[in-house]
């Protein structure tokens, strides 16, 4: 995908240009961890989770100051939502998680395929994540993007 060339490009254009961009340059180096997530409190939930972890951060100051993740930003743009290790899980519509030969795609609105992992998915996982028909998925290092979103196992 090339670069939108002139300032009428919408800003989904431009943030799926660098998308594209981030996983070419990292496609080969991204981890896949999985696990599961508890929500506390008394209808606790056990949510299969799917961390994808590049193997860099493209991080860049913003207007006021603070560092951001360039393709954490761009996952955000596209619908995910900032992370914070206590923040309550949400829906991120338009998103999916869907198994490859290879491992997982997490692809994002308009079927752009945002990131890929290479990850054998361990039996008790894909269960969970066929019966929940959703997961967690989390994108970043130090800073991380996330949203609950359909699972599709199929190759």
């Amino acid at each position: 995908m090339t670069a939108p060339q002139d300032d009428s490009a919408t800003p989904h254009e431009w943030t799926a240009t660098l998308a594209c961009l981030a996983d070419a340059a990292y496609a080969s180096n991204v981890h896949v961890g999985l696990g599961f997530y508890e929500a506390a409190g008394a209808c606790a939930a056990r949510l299969p989770m799917a961390r994808f972890r590049p193997a860099a951060s493209i991080c860049r100051a913003d207007r006021a100051g603070r560092q951001r993740d360039l393709q954490v930003e761009a996952a955000v743009a596209l619908g995910l939502f900032r992370w914070q290790p206590d923040d309550e899980p949400r829906p991120a519509p338009g998103w999916l998680l869907r198994r490859t030969p290879a491992g997982l795609a997490l692809i994002a609105p308009r079927s752009l395929v945002f990131s890929r992992g290479q990850r054998h998915l361990p039996a008790p996982w894909r269960t969970a994540a066929l019966t929940s028909r959703s997961v967690l998925v989390q994108f970043g290092r130090d800073i991380v993007a996330a949203g609950v979103i359909p699972y599709l196992d199929a190759v």
